[in-house]
């Protein structure tokens, strides 16, 4: 959702998010967002170094 002025607020309509992902991890977040088109919403997490 977005403010269009202090009052209104907007659902932002068609393509209204931009994800920008790191191409190293572009494969590991494309399956993410199939699997959750899919309806499967059991996301397993991993342990990652902070970097």
């Amino acid at each position: 959702m977005g403010t269009i002025q202090p009052w209104t607020i907007t659902s932002g309509g068609i393509n209204s998010v931009i994800l920008k992902v790191n191409n190293d991890d572009f494969e590991k977040a494309k399956r993410i967002i199939d699997d959750y088109e899919r309806g499967n919403l059991n996301i397993e997490l991993e342990e990652t170094e902070n970097k």
